[in-house]
């Protein structure tokens, strides 16, 4: 399991140590609902305008950013699409397109046999 599937499933255990929750993991505003998607983003607006963060962002930059950070990583497309709950592997590959060729240390097969030939081995 990666460091921060690790570090999540930790931090989050011990919230659940603490604060013993019945019926949901974060419960909203109302004690008898959970957190809905339009609070999150409240939240997720609020403590960016805090952190006087002017750039345009949204709850899905950060799912976007975390796909992305994965595959610069070298993560297997496979288990990003596994991560973000994809059903179907071409939406994954959008992510794909953003990625810097520069960033990542793939050799070509054909580059291994061109360095063959000029070490005089055939």
């Amino acid at each position: 399991m990666p460091y921060y599937r690790k570090l999540i499933s930790k931090i989050l255990r011990e919230y659940w140590m603490s604060c013993h929750p019945k019926d949901y993991l974060f419960k909203g505003r109302n004690q008898n609902s959970h957190l809905t998607p339009r609070s999150v983003a409240n939240m997720f607006h609020k403590y960016k305008d805090k952190a006087a963060i002017t750039k345009k962002a949204s709850v899905h930059t950060l799912r976007h950013c975390f796909a992305t950070h994965l595959l610069e990583a070298g993560t297997n497309i496979y288990h990003i699409k596994q991560l973000l709950g994809h059903s179907d592997i071409s939406t994954t590959t959008f992510y794909l397109h953003l990625l810097r060729l520069d960033s990542i240390n793939v050799e070509s097969p054909l580059d291994a046999l061109k360095s063959l030939s000029l070490d005089g081995r055939s």
